[in-house]
Formats: structure tokens, C-alpha cells, sequence
């Protein structure tokens, strides 16, 4: 099908009015569903005749004039976008008039009112009655109404300490709805991504609609900054401000959040004589607190005087009226109705001190849990919190995010129900990558049910989702998926919202994807392939058989194989690498040189060829190994960083790659060579490129190597060591066989020597690491380990390079390569 007849379709099926008992304008299924009513009763409405518009948009000027933010100005900026729209597609200026002024009818002939006013009013609407950001378009003799629930003019629904994300713009959301729907517009990404339907005429058949949110909060703050100038991409043409995100309807009408809070750093500098009940100190005497990263801190939550300072410091909040931010610097503070508490993004395998022990407050069975070892000890504190707010700020209710090895619900019976002043966003790691496995599926509702039950038969208010980080094949289907997440959860689930983490920022060039996960967040009945069937044609023409072939083998082989647990390998082996790598040619074949088709395609085609060559090294690729050379006992080095030992020069080298499977040699290599002696693993590293060596920051922001090794041939357990250019250190130890237990980060090598070197262009770390220090026998002759190596270059330009293919899981064990511990002599 043409694109002109395309188009010419999608307008036939907005404007017709359709036999008795089928619904007016909902004839194409690729638009959100909505809440059609009777239409009513008058002649259809010529608005636009032969390219002259026959109405004016009329709008309560004196409306939100107490609004500072602009993008809480729902109904002005509604007016505009929808003149914007005529413009756009019509060609015509139309008027933004005031609906109080007299004889607007006989003046401008119809009317379209945008946002509640007195004409609206005279219709009897009732706009504010709707659900939060709902909206209500009714045809009229005189023209459209299109008003919302607004809460631009509700007195008081905006507080001062509530965040700029919290917006009720009904009229703005009817407002895109009526262009898509009326004027066959689609807002797939900015500049060519956005379809304007050109046409000289527009009658409107009798309608009457509602719709508004089944999710509260589909906000992505990725999506926002990526329409910034610093983070604007070519393929979108010139860099335009623009408020694209929410043509997606993204919105956040509710004033929970979830986030890791309050910020630790800020939080210490408020109470430095409390540092001690703030953070956990561990049974080797190491005080989890870091004033260098957000990471390496962990409050006490052992400790219920932790709650009751937090509870002093919300106090104060509240009676400054949110002036004494102090313990939150920004970092989500409290709002007018919720308080955010979130333990600090540092993973722990297991708190340990006298009231852990005294309360048995890690059952046996969670003993050796990922998920769960920390369940009771986290609900205890929870509910301490929870009561102490309750009792000191009955109106503030208490948002968490069960997390890590505490997203299970507790066990013990006294941590079991949680107050009613507590709300949940729990985060589920398997979702959407596994949505289509039953498994999960069934693993996670019983999970979501266990919750309710804690939570006195209440839904868990909101998920967080995950996004597939490095994986182009995961990141170019999942995100649709999200629309079946409500009916699989049921009951378990309310409608608070889904924040889908998109894990390394947003990437346009999967915008479909994203396209149709928002818009079936805010409506799950959606009908996605629809969606993106119509988008197809309509930004490829004759490319889009190609790219919708594409596209189903790309999601035919995530949901039978890598949603299921498959290996990306077995997903996308090399006959289905090069039927995708046809498909997108012949798309590319198909398209005219330099057409807008071409430049779509562009953006669509960008991540491929990486992607179609790292998959290739994947499924083609041998596991890499090395032969550590032994040093002879009598020229043991001195650990100087210096590499001037003879043996070292002698040593081979062991390469570092792409760990995705590119096959382009790094832009900065490392010269990374192993020796062994008797009692200890010698490794030196000879980085190019100056770099990134901060001492007020934290180790894994600046350039650092990660070593991980696993003894033996069995993977029963790894070691890591992690130290950057500043000399920090960072060691942990995990075991995986024959029970998975959480990464031990209190564990430290005895006899561990480092040194480092920082030249013009390069740095060099030089490390011993004892066997005894890792608890393990001298290696045989001749006996190998398993064994990974990484160089994180974060200074700019970056570069992330490995020995082994773990696909950016650095303690992939199955993916390791191995080492060979020689003889003497060899």
C-alpha cells in the first residue's frame, strides 16, 4: 500500500461515523482505545473547506494564571500544540481567542474549546470530576470541546515541595489525543519521526469520548534528557527544544516515588556525630561510609535509632515547609504527601552484629538466599519507620522499594504486616526480558501475592522495570512486553505505575519499541502490533515489509529461546544473523537515496551492524587462554609498578578485547601479562591513555582493572579484585556452587600488594595476590583456573575491553577463559 493511500485510510477511519452500534472513530486499532459515549445529535462539522478553516480555538485565557511552571500550563499549552497541528497539516492560521468574549460564532463560525471554561461549563462538562489526567472530547452543534482534569486550575494541587514531575495535564493529553485521532498524526520520534498528514479538508462526524491513565507514573527522566542539546543525536536532524516526551503521554500524576534515600553523603554532614548509628559496621571493623560515591555506604538498618533520626530530620522538613533539605541535597527528598526511604545502591551478602544474632533476624532457610537473606531485618526497620512516622506525621505516607537481597517479603511472623501508611514499588529483574516465560511469570505473581498479603490484602503500587543493558537484540523488543505485566499480575498489581530503567540511557534508534511500551502504560489494552504494523508503512513505504519481517524474527526468537533462559547464541545463530542482516539490505535497497524513508532508515539501521558483528564473535568465538609463565624463586619481583623485571618482558601477553565480540582492536590497548610463583599470582598491566584519577571520587569512576578468578576448572566460586588508578581497592568473593550466595564484600586478600605508576599517556598497576590470601593451595603444574580480566578506561574517550566474552557481565564464570599455571623451565 501506498503512503498517501495509507494515510488517506487512517483519515476515513477517524471521520467515519460507522453502522448502528459500532463505536465512531475507533476503526483503527493502531490508536490507544478509549471510552466512547453516545454520540450526540447534530449536522456533521465542516471545519476545514478547500484549505480555509471555518473555526476559532477558544480557550479561558485568565485560566492557570497562577502557574509558574509551563509545563503544568496544560490548557495554553494545549492550545498550541493543537494550532501547531493545523498548521502543520492544513496549512492555516488558525486564532486562539478568549471564550468569554461575545460573538465568537458569528465571528469565527465553529469553535474547538480547549480546557474547562464557560462554554465548556454550558455543555455541562465536568471536566475536574474526570480521574487524574483524564480528558473528555465531545462534538457539539458549534464545534469540539476537548477538556481535562487539570491541575492548573484545582486550588491547591500543586504544593511547593512536590516535584516539577508531578503534572495533571488532561486537556494537553485530550489535546494529542484529538490530532492523532482526527488529523492521523503520529509522534514517533522528532523531525522525521513525526507524521503531519497534509490535507485541505476536515468534517467531523458527532463523537463523544473519555479516556485517562490505567498507570499513574510512566515518567523516564532518559527520554527528557535525551531531547537536551548535549544529548541530542544527529539522526534527528538540527537540534529544536521540544516537549516530545510528552506526545508520548509520559506523566507522573502521583507523588510516590522510589529511589535510593536519603543521599548518605549529605545525610553524615547533617549528623557527623552520628556516623556511627548511620552507617553499618561490619564484623572486621569495616564502617560502611564513603564520602567519595554513592556506593560503598549502608545505613544501619539493624539499628532503629537510624529511624527515629530520619523521622527528626522529616519533622524538620515539614515545619521549615521544606526549606531544611540538608539530608537530601536534592536527591528525592520528601513531597507534600510521601516520604522516600532506600537503602544506599551498595550490595551486601549479609549484615551481621549482636542484634542480628539475638533476634534471629536471618531465618536459616535465607541463610544462603540472593533475594531474601535480608528480608526480616529491612521489614523490622520498615515498620519501625513506618510507626514512627505515623505517630509524629500521620498524613505522610512511607514509600520503599524491596531491593536485592531483601525483594523477598520477611519471613518471621512479627515482621509480617506491614502499617497501612506504607506503599511498595518492588523491583522485578526478570521483567520484561522473561514476560514470555511461564515460569516467571508464575514465580513473580506468587511474589506480587505474598506482598499483598504483607501489606494487609493491598496491591504493590508500582514495579520497576529493567531494560536489557548491552544487548541491542534486547533492547529492540522487550520494552513492547510491558503491556502484559497487568493481566499477569492481577489483583496483586495496582496502578501507582511501572518505571521501566532503561539502563545506559535512551536510544532513539529503538523508538517503536519504546513507542508502544508508554502508550500501553497508559492504557494495557493497546493493541501494540497494530501499532507498530501501522508505523511500518507509514515511516518506510516500500521498505516496510522488510523491516516487519525484521522485526518478528527478531521478537520470534527472544520469546522461544532467550526468554525461556537460552544463551544469545542459541537465539541468534549465524542463519539468523544473516537473514536479519538480508532483511534490513533489502530494506535498505528499497528505500529512495536521500528520501526521508533513507533517513529513518539511518536511524533505525544504527545499532545493527555492531550488533550483527559482536553476535557473530559470540557464536564464533573460542574461549581464550593463557600460560602463566613461573618465576624463579630467586628474582621475585618487588611490586613497584615499574615493569623493569627481565622476566616481565619475556612474559606473553594476554589480549584484551571487545567483551561483546567485536572484532576492531581496542583504540587503547593494554599490555597485560600473569607470572606465578609458589606462593602467589603476579600480574602486571601497561595501560595507554592518560587516566582518570581523581582522589575525591569513587573507584569505579575513575580507570581501573577488574581481575576475577575462579580456581579450578569446577566455577564453584570467583574471587574480584577491582583497583583504580588512585590505588583504591575493592575485594569480594562469591559462591555459586552448590547454592548461588550473595557477593561477600567484607572478605580482604592477606599479603595483597599493589603499585602504581602514572606516566604522560598511560598508567601501569602492578599486583601480588597471595594464595593464601584467597584461602586455596598453590596451583599444580600444569592445573588451569578460570579466569577473567578487565580494563575500565573511563577517562574520555572510553573503552571497556576484556579477556573474556561475558557480554558485559564481568563475572559471567561460564563465560571466563582459562589460565595454565606452567613449570619451571617452561
Amino acid at each position: 500500500m501506498k503512503r498517501k493511500a495509507l494515510l488517506a485510510m487512517l483519515l476515513m477511519g477517524a471521520l467515519a461515523t460507522g453502522s448502528e452500534g459500532a463505536k465512531p472513530y475507533g476503526a483503527n486499532a493502531a490508536l490507544n482505545p478509549v471510552r466512547f459515549q453516545p454520540p450526540p445529535s447534530h449536522e456533521p462539522l465542516r471545519l476545514i473547506t478547500e484549505g480555509r478553516a471555518a473555526f476559532a480555538i477558544a480557550i479561558d485565557q485568565a485560566s492557570e494564571s497562577t502557574i509558574n511552571q509551563r509545563r503544568r500550563r496544560s490548557i495554553h499549552r494545549g492550545a498550541e500544540v493543537l494550532r501547531k497541528a493545523f498548521g502543520k497539516c492544513f496549512g492555516v492560521e488558525v486564532p486562539i481567542v478568549d471564550a468569554g468574549e461575545a460573538g465568537l460564532a458569528e465571528r469565527y463560525g465553529y469553535l474547538i474549546l480547549v480546557g474547562k471554561s464557560v462554554l465548556t461549563d454550558a455543555l455541562e462538562m465536568r471536566p475536574l470530576e474526570l480521574p487524574a489526567e483524564g480528558f473528555e472530547v465531545r462534538s457539539f452543534a458549534g464545534g469540539v470541546a476537548i477538556a481535562g482534569h487539570d491541575g492548573s486550575i484545582i486550588p491547591d494541587a500543586y504544593h511547593p515541595m512536590d516535584s516539577g514531575l508531578y503534572r495533571l495535564n488532561g486537556t494537553l493529553n485530550g489535546v494529542h489525543d484529538f490530532i492523532e485521532r482526527f488529523l492521523g498524526v503520529r509522534f514517533y520520534y522528532p523531525g522525521d519521526g513525526t507524521i503531519w498528514p497534509e490535507a485541505s479538508e476536515l468534517t467531523l462526524q458527532p463523537v463523544h469520548y473519555q479516556d485517562w491513565p490505567t498507570f499513574q507514573r510512566r515518567y523516564s527522566w532518559a527520554v527528557q534528557h535525551s531531547l537536551t542539546e548535549k544529548n541530542w543525536i544527529p539522526e534527528l536532524g538540527p537540534f529544536q527544544p521540544t516537549d516530545f516526551e510528552e506526545r508520548w503521554r509520559l506523566g507522573q500524576s502521583t507523588r510516590m516515588t522510589s529511589s535510593h534515600s536519603p543521599k548518605p553523603e549529605s545525610w553524615a554532614k547533617v549528623h557527623p556525630d552520628k556516623i556511627e548509628t548511620i552507617f553499618y559496621r561490619a564484623p572486621n571493623d569495616h564502617l560502611y561510609y564513603n564520602t567519595k560515591q554513592h556506593t560503598g555506604n549502608y545505613f544501619d538498618v539493624t539499628n532503629l535509632e537510624v529511624a527515629k533520626l530520619l523521622v527528626d530530620d522529616l519533622v524538620k522538613f515539614y515545619e521549615s515547609g521544606g526549606t531544611y533539605t540538608a539530608p537530601w541535597d536534592g536527591w528525592y527528598p520528601p513531597n507534600s504527601e510521601y516520604v522516600i526511604f532506600g537503602q544506599c545502591d551498595t550490595f551486601l551478602a549479609t549484615l551481621d552484629n549482636a542484634v542480628v544474632r539475638e533476634l534471629e533476624l536471618i531465618p536459616a532457610s535465607r541463610r544462603d538466599s540472593r533475594d531474601g537473606a535480608l528480608s526480616d531485618i529491612y521489614s523490622r526497620f520498615h515498620i519501625a519507620l513506618a510507626e514512627e512516622l505515623k505517630a509524629r506525621l500521620p498524613d505522610k505516607r512511607l514509600a520503599i522499594m524491596p531491593y536485592q537481597n531483601y525483594a523477598l517479603p520477611p519471613l518471621k511472623e512479627e515482621y509480617s504486616r506491614f502499617p497501612d501508611n506504607v506503599d511498595l514499588c518492588v523491583c522485578i529483574g526478570d521483567f520484561p526480558r522473561s514476560i514470555r516465560n511461564p515460569e516467571a511469570v508464575a514465580r513473580w505473581r506468587e511474589r506480587l501475592k505474598q506482598w499483598y498479603e504483607v501489606l494487609g490484602n493491598r496491591p504493590v503500587e508500582q514495579l520497576w522495570l529493567y531494560n536489557a543493558p548491552n544487548d541491542t537484540f534486547g533492547r529492540a523488543v522487550i520494552a513492547r512486553m510491558v503491556a502484559e505485566i497487568p493481566g499477569q499480575m492481577g489483583e496483586y498489581l495496582g496502578r501507582g505505575g511501572m518505571y521501566f530503567d532503561l539502563h545506559g540511557g535512551f536510544d532513539w534508534e529503538h523508538y517503536y519499541n519504546y513507542y508502544a511500551m508508554y502508550r500501553a502504560m497508559w492504557n494495557p489494552e493497546f493493541n501494540v502490533d497494530a501499532a507498530l504494523n501501522e508505523q511500518w508503512e507509514l515511516m518506510y513505504g516500500a521498505a516496510a515489509p522488510h523491516l516487519e519481517a525484521f522485526d518478528a524474527l527478531l521478537v520470534e526468537r527472544w520469546e522461544s529461546v532467550r526468554a525461556l533462559g537460552g544463551k544469545a547464541e542459541e537465539a541468534y545463530p549465524l542463519t539468523v544473523l544473516d537473514e536479519l542482516e538480508k532483511l534490513l539490505s533489502q530494506a535498505q535497497e528499497a528505500v529512495v537515496p536521500e528520501s526521508v524513508e533513507a533517513r529513518r532508515l539511518a536511524l533505525f539501521s544504527k545499532p545493527w551492524p555492531k550488533a550483527f558483528e559482536r553476535a557473530r564473535g559470540l557464536v564464533l568465538h573460542s574461549k581464550p587462554h593463557y600460560l602463566v609463565k613461573r618465576i624463579p624463586e630467586a628474582i621475585l619481583p618487588a611490586i613497584d609498578g615499574k615493569a623493569e623485571e627481565s622476566f616481565w618482558q619475556e612474559a606473553p601477553l594476554l589480549a584484551l578485547r571487545d567483551p561483546f565480540g567485536g572484532m576492531e582492536p581496542p583504540a587503547f590497548p593494554t599490555r597485560a601479562r600473569l607470572a606465578w610463583s609458589a606462593d602467589s599470582l603476579y600480574a602486571i598491566f601497561e595501560m595507554t591513555g592518560a587516566p582518570k584519577a581523581d582522589e575525591e571520587k569513587g573507584l569505579f569512576t575513575n580507570d581501573n582493572v577488574e581481575i576475577f578468578l575462579s580456581p579450578g576448572m569446577d566455577g564453584n566460586d570467583y574471587f574480584q579484585i577491582a583497583v583504580d588508578a588512585t590505588g583504591q581497592f575493592w575485594q569480594g568473593q562469591q559462591t555459586l556452587k552448590p547454592v548461588a550466595t550473595p557477593v561477600n564484600a567484607d572478605m580482604r586478600i592477606a599479603g595483597f600488594e599493589q603499585a602504581i605508576s602514572i606516566g604522560d599517556d598511560g598508567w601501569t598497576l602492578e599486583l601480588r595476590i597471595p594464595f593464601a590470601g584467597l584461602e586455596v593451595e598453590s596451583p599444580e603444574v600444569y592445573s588451569s583456573w578460570q579466569v577473567n580480566i578487565i580494563r575500565n578506561k573511563h577517562s574520555q574517550p572510553p573503552e571497556y575491553t576484556a579477556f573474556s566474552l561475558t557480554l558485559g557481565v564481568n563475572k559471567n564464570v561460564e563465560y571466563f577463559g582459562t589460565i595454565k599455571f606452567l613449570g619451571r623451565g617452561d
